[in-house]
């Protein structure tokens, strides 16, 4: 694709696609994968590792799944993302997170595995322990209450 403009080294490619792609990484490096929200942290990486996209610049995304089908499509960044990818303080967020041991990793996977794809489903706030009513409890962020006959249910914390 890169050639058909003009004729490129494998070197000038690497670049290039450095160039386009590199910010847009920034978060999914620290987070792992998002499966459908990957685009939205790719935003929020570009807003916040090129200071010199403005409001009004068109951004290229590109989306695929584990199948047969990619998306590439293109938008304008609004004016006022950088205002609010900033009051997100994502970068705090992810410094603020915790490692778990394996032994808790282990624990809140299992409980998942019981849980997922259950017609009815209350969470269980205490786990990891103190972790809720640090970082949710009061904070206004939206919590999944319980799932009733495949029906979610949230409020705000």
């Amino acid at each position: 694709m890169c050639n058909l403009a003009r004729p490129r080294t494998k070197l000038e490619i690497r670049e290039s696609f450095a160039h386009k792609t590199e910010q847009s990484l920034m978060y999914a490096r620290r987070v792992g994968s998002t499966y459908g929200s990957s685009n939205f942290l790719g935003i929020c990486g570009i807003v916040m590792g090129s200071p010199a996209v403005n409001g009004g610049d068109r951004i290229s995304f590109f989306s695929y799944g584990s199948g047969a089908i990619g998306e590439f499509y293109s938008g304008f960044l609004c004016p006022e993302a950088r205002g609010v990818v900033e009051g997100m303080e994502i970068d705090a967020r992810l410094d603020a997170r915790r490692e778990v041991s394996v032994k808790e990793y282990e624990t809140i996977e299992t409980l998942r595995e019981q849980a997922i794809e259950q017609c009815n489903f209350v969470p269980d706030f205490s786990l990891p322990a103190g972790w809720y009513d640090e970082h949710y409890k009061g904070k206004k962020r939206l919590v999944l209450r319980q799932v009733k006959d495949f029906y979610r249910t949230y409020e705000w914390s």
